[in-house]
């Protein structure tokens, strides 16, 4: 939260050390829930292969953690707010920066990046990408189209603590707005840090992923793959990326069939005010498809997926800045 103070501890390892007195370019990686810095070592691994020391690759550790990650997006993202200009005082050479977040970490994210805009970060520092991986933008509701979903949501608000509540947007009294309807403002500092960015992506699991809905991490009102399970075509644009099915540039409009998303939902009005301002501003779509229960680990090669699915790890460090129109 705003005012809290909240200590962290920035002890570098040997590989930071090292190459901090080369790189301009800070690239934080921003782990999801219950996660840890292990979680990036793929993505990690990828980015050093292809730029060498010009970045300085920080896994944050301030919410590391089984409970951290419970308390709030708002608390989260302030302690990875403080991480990251703790990195920067310390290493005055970098002036270029990049954030990538993963599941709730991208949530975190968009949070600490308005906390920057607000401090003046972006002032002395120039901010390049921004890109997240099953991120659950539009938060982690279910449509009310199946006697299972309103479960899932009671479930998810319940053990999840207040993350739980903000993903469901069960988080505010009557006279205040959920917070991530707050983070979608056009006029507020969270957008307007992403603004800044000149990359901001998004990959996405076109299946499988039970933890975030497509609709929500590719901030779209619909899902274009529908229920078809023959909908995945030879690759079209990425022949060294299997998993990669599909890409698209997300111009900055509103989609034309908001009026049926999430219909009889009570929050459906804020569900559709947080689609309308993310959809404000650019974003490059990439869509994924793995076809399994463990989608939302691998579309960030974690653990015993990492050979499986290196392909999208690969594609990210590759196409860190832009991806060509192809």
């Amino acid at each position: 939260m705003e005012g809290q103070t909240i200590r962290v501890s920035l002890k570098k390892s040997a590989e930071e050390e090292e190459s901090k007195y080369e790189a301009n370019h800070l690239v934080v990686l921003v782990h999801g829930l219950i996660g840890s810095p292990t979680d990036w070592n793929q993505i990690k691994k990828s980015l050093s292969k292809e730029y060498g020391r010009r970045l300085l690759i920080h896994c944050t550790k301030c919410n590391a953690g089984f409970m951290k990650t419970y308390d709030g997006i708002d608390t989260g993202g302030e302690r990875v707010a403080k991480e990251i200009e703790s990195i920067v005082a310390q290493n005055p050479t970098l002036t270029n920066f990049s954030i990538i977040g993963h599941s709730l970490g991208g949530l975190y994210a968009r949070y600490c990046i308005g906390l920057l805009y607000e401090r003046g970060f972006f002032e002395r520092t120039t901010p390049q990408a921004f890109i997240t991986l099953a991120t659950p933008h539009v938060g982690a509701r279910r449509a009310l189209r199946t006697w299972i979903n309103p479960f899932l949501n009671t479930v998810i608000k319940s053990v999840l603590s207040k993350t739980g509540k903000q993903l469901v947007l069960e988080d505010a009294g009557k006279t205040e707005e959920p917070l991530l309807l707050q983070m979608s403002r056009r006029d507020s500092k969270y957008l307007k840090a992403l603004s800044l960015f000149r990359v901001r992506r998004l990959y996405s699991n076109v299946c499988g992923d039970f933890q975030v809905p497509y609709c929500s991490s590719a901030i779209l009102s619909r899902n274009p793959y529908g229920m078809d399970k023959n909908f995945v075509k030879p690759n079209k644009f990425f022949d060294d990326h299997p998993h990669i099915v599909d890409f698209e540039y997300l111009k900055s409009q509103v989609s034309e069939d908001l009026q049926t998303f999430f219909d009889s939902d009570e929050k459906r009005e804020q569900l559709m005010q947080i689609v309308e301002g993310l959809q404000s501003v650019e974003w490059e779509r990439v869509d994924v498809c793995f076809d399994d229960v463990f989608s939302h680990e691998k579309i960030i090669a974690k653990g015993i997926w990492r050979r499986e699915a290196i392909d999208v790890a690969t594609h990210l460090a590759i196409n860190l800045m832009k991806i060509e129109d192809p």
